[in-house]
């Protein structure tokens, strides 16, 4: 988590939402930036690159989650698209 400062600067120089990240299962961390103020918070697992030498490549790592097939009826679909 970036320092809670650093947050309140950027939250006080632009007019956009502000999304923060906090680690999963670190709920005093949420916690935290909720006081603060943050428009967001992204607990989700990221892959990020730690250095050039130890790093997951999101090419070639099979990840899914957070979605569903509610159908499998391509009619409804196309229909969605026509609208």
């Amino acid at each position: 988590m970036p320092d809670p400062s650093l947050i309140k600067d950027i939250k006080l120089s632009i007019s956009i939402p502000v999304m923060a990240k906090s680690r999963v299962g670190h709920f005093v961390e949420a916690q935290i930036l909720e006081s603060i103020g943050v428009d967001y918070i992204d607990k989700s697992e990221a892959l990020a690159i730690a250095d050039a030498d130890h790093f997951i490549n999101k090419v070639d790592t099979r990840m899914s989650t957070g979605y569903s097939i509610l159908t499998r009826d391509y009619s409804k679909i196309i229909q969605l698209f026509l609208l």
